[in-house]
């Protein structure tokens, strides 16, 4: 004797055959997929300060690049060789990414 595979409803199946209402709202016809909570993830985003964290090191990040290329270009027409050039440039890219991360938090901190 043929036996048949019992078959479960699954939603693309639902949305595919336009399976009426009725059919597929009863749980024993519906397939339960239990899907994993990913890691780090209790249910809630980040908190405020976390944001204004995030926003300062990104603008900390984007400071130091627009540092290195404008306080390259300064100090290479300024004529600095050597330490002191690398020293000039330091200075510019330290100085821009803290402007630039405390402007970026600051930012964020009034979107929270």
């Amino acid at each position: 004797m043929c036996q048949q595979k019992k078959r479960s409803i699954s939603w693309r199946s639902i949305l595919l055959h336009n399976i009426p209402y009725r059919v597929w709202r009863i749980p024993s016809l519906v397939k339960q997929v239990n899907m994993p909570v990913p890691a780090g993830h209790m249910g809630h985003g980040p908190s405020c300060f976390d944001r204004v964290k995030m926003g300062f090191m990104m603008g900390f990040a984007v400071g130091m690049g627009s540092g290195a290329i404008f306080g390259g270009f300064s100090a290479l027409r300024y004529g600095l060789r050597g330490r002191e050039l690398l020293s000039q440039v330091g200075k510019t890219m330290v100085q821009g990414g803290g402007t630039f991360g405390l402007f970026m938090s600051i930012g964020t901190g009034i979107r929270c």
